[in-house]
């Protein structure tokens, strides 16, 4: 009865038609295995259409196809890119603290605070709630991602506010979590120092790891760089969701292919299908709102221009 009562308050919140996605979709992501298909030339996303979702295929892609955070860093320019600039400080000028970094002076000078603040053509949409948002919530409220099937705007925020991801982080680095300091957004600042020291020091444990060992993923355990395509007409990259800094890492180190699972459902955001995307058929989006996040990120476009 409790699991009844429970299909039909999904069913309710989401829309039949939405409900049996999202559980689709959950169950291919608890089952989901790798197919290795690295030897492939990968030109277009066609093959795609032949692989279902359970099966999670891994290509070489080439760097300057991968998109890395919701700054879109793309391929290897150390001028305008923080952290590969950063990964080099440590590799060649054996710069081993965060104090003094090029990482933090980074998130010192970059301290945007809304949405509107990141991207520059989000200024093309007047009085806009969503943008109006701090800028920190940009990466768990993309307008394609199928969280909003399962959490409303609210919900996802409040996690953000209440650092969760951060406390395990600290969990992780042995640092005591303090509720009452706000230790900031990966990607830029404003950072506290701890949350600075915790990066500067995954980027070098990252970076030692490859050096000494290369770099081996394990297909068993999922220590695959993962992602998904954003695709334009005829033009497609690779968004990265999990792994950011391996790729960096990578990229830094100058390899032209990096192995990548695309395991993140779907596995193409299509900019033609914007009205089915989470964030716009729940509402929280317009057409208009989610095209300019799509366009910012496919084409690089942001406020946060690293300056030497």
């Amino acid at each position: 009865m409790n699991l009844f009562n429970r299909i039909l308050k999904s069913i309710n919140r989401y829309g039949f038609k939405n409900f049996l996605k999202v559980n689709y979709l959950n169950f291919c992501r608890k089952n989901q295995f790798f197919l290795n298909l690295q030897f492939l030339n990968l030109k277009s996303l066609n093959i795609l259409l032949f692989i279902p979702n359970f099966v999670s295929p891994v290509f070489a892609i080439n760097k300057n196809k991968i998109l890395r955070t919701t700054l879109a860093f793309k391929g290897f320019n150390p001028k305008i890119d923080p952290f590969v600039k950063l990964i080099q400080e440590i590799n060649i000028k054996n710069v081993y603290k965060y104090e003094g970094s090029n990482l933090e002076i980074y998130y010192k000078k970059n301290v945007p605070i809304k949405i509107y603040d990141l991207y520059p053509l989000t200024k093309n949409v007047k009085n806009s709630k969503i943008f109006s948002l701090k800028a920190r919530y940009i990466s768990h409220i993309l307008p394609w991602d199928e969280n909003f099937y399962k959490k409303t705007i609210k919900e996802i925020v409040d996690e953000v506010d209440q650092q969760k991801n951060i406390l395990r982080k600290c969990k992780e680095y042995n640092i005591k979590f303090d509720k009452n300091i706000f230790y900031g957004n990966q990607n830029f600042g404003p950072v506290h120092k701890e949350m600075g020291k915790i990066e500067f020091e995954r980027y070098k444990h990252v970076l030692n790891s490859i050096n000494n060992f290369g770099y081996k993923p394990n297909y068993k355990n999922n220590p695959h760089i993962s992602g998904q395509f954003l695709k334009k007409e005829n033009n497609w990259l690779l968004f990265i969701s999990d792994g950011v800094h391996r790729a960096a890492v990578l990229t830094a180190l100058e390899n032209i292919n990096l192995p990548i699972a695309i395991k993140v459902l779907p596995k193409v955001i299509n900019r033609e299908s914007v009205k089915s995307w989470a964030g716009v058929a729940r509402g929280y989006y317009t057409v208009d709102e989610a095209l300019v996040i799509f366009d910012s990120i496919f084409e690089s476009k942001n406020f946060l221009n690293y300056n030497e």
